[in-house]
């Protein structure tokens, strides 16, 4: 049987990381990592940059930082129960 590989996906983790971006609306990975009390959690701002290569999170780049906003894709799985 062939392994499928989907890139669209969602680990338990990144339901969580989608979740609580859902609850601040938009942020930093900083501010983030502040906000939902995931301080010291290892590669915070290239697990934000996996699920917007997925689709699910916006990236704004400002001039020294980059603002993390959920897409309607997110929106979505929480609308339908899957966040």
């Amino acid at each position: 049987m062939a392994k499928t590989t989907d890139t669209n996906y969602l680990t338990s983790a990144e339901k969580s990381l989608l979740s609580d971006l859902l609850k601040v609306r938009a942020a930093t990975a900083l501010s983030f990592e502040i906000e939902t009390d995931r301080i010291g959690e290892a590669d915070l701002q290239d697990k934000l940059e996996k699920l917007a290569d997925k689709g699910y999170i916006k990236v704004n780049e400002e001039e020294s930082y980059k603002i993390f906003t959920p897409t309607w894709k997110t929106r979505w799985l929480r609308v339908n129960g899957i966040l």
